[in-house]
């Protein structure tokens, strides 16, 4: 069997997973690294090996080469759908609903017209969106405490 690796005219910059400066910034953050689905791994060139078949499949695994990581769905589902942000100037709460437009820019909206509660976090890259999000998310204690370490 042989692997044919095709060309393509297209360049996606897509990722499956956070970065490791990503992972890391999480795990600072707070969040258990077992609501990870991903894993950073560590190997050196030795660790590797070509079978019969011609495919590479590492033989070891060292403990401390490995790293936490997070896919996109599962940094979605951490996500709450609906907070309550307190209203220092009107004396209540508002209901803020989670919502990811076409360009993957992450808001909770209130979907009211002005004055408003909403928070949009953008960049050009969902995942620092949503890793900004999160850290928000944390300060203002409106995140899942059972996903925090």
């Amino acid at each position: 069997m042989q692997i044919i690796i095709m060309e393509t005219k297209f360049n996606f910059k897509s990722a499956i997973c956070t970065s490791r400066e990503q992972s890391k910034k999480l795990l600072a953050l707070g969040l258990k690294k077992e609501t990870a689905d991903c894993v950073w791994i560590e190997m050196s060139k030795d660790d590797w090996r070509v079978d019969a078949n011609g495919w590479k499949a590492y033989h070891s695994i060292i403990e401390e080469g490995i790293a936490p990581a997070w896919s996109l769905h599962r940094l979605m589902c951490l996500l709450p759908k609906h907070i309550q942000v307190y209203d220092d100037v009107w004396k209540f709460k508002r209901n803020l609903h989670l919502s990811i437009d076409e360009d993957f820019n992450i808001r909770y909206e209130e979907n009211i017209d002005e004055p408003c509660f909403d928070k949009t976090f953008w960049a050009y890259d969902i995942y620092q969106n949503i890793i900004d999000c999160i850290e928000w998310l944390i300060k203002g204690g409106y995140f899942n405490k059972e996903y925090l370490v």
